[in-house]
């Protein structure tokens, strides 16, 4: 929910002539990483109708990567296919893609927290 506020404010706020699309190489690189998360979320998906049982329940992990997965595959997407607001850093003179940065300000939490979790044992009685 917080990628998707952040990125009605970027295009919302931001002037239709500061969003640009991206140069070649750019554009290219992330139409490779667009495709290679659909195949990943197609295999998943597949994996799970092939395999999973009529009234299973799905795990709160899997969901979560699923989430994780969308939500890159998305501003990939977009990034490819969209024009975007970028600025160059005056420091380091680099190319800042603002729609990257919506993607990993609420993911860089939440797969903290999938890490975390991942670690964990599971016990009788517990969450």
């Amino acid at each position: 929910l917080s990628w998707l506020a952040l990125l009605a404010c970027i295009f919302t706020l931001t002037p239709n002539e500061h969003l640009i699309y991206l140069h070649d190489s750019e554009r290219e690189l992330a139409k490779a990483a667009f495709c290679m998360l659909l195949v990943s979320v197609s295999i998943l998906t597949l994996n799970l109708a092939i395999k999973g049982k009529p009234g299973c329940r799905i795990s709160g992990v899997l969901v979560a990567a699923y989430t994780v997965k969308f939500i890159s595959l998305s501003t990939n997407a977009l990034l490819a296919f969209a024009p975007s607001l970028v600025m160059v850093d005056p420091i380091t003179k680099s190319r800042v893609f603002f729609i990257r940065w919506c993607e990993w300000i609420p993911l860089s939490g939440f797969m903290t927290f999938l890490s975390e979790v991942l670690d964990l044992k599971k016990e009788r009685g517990s969450l």
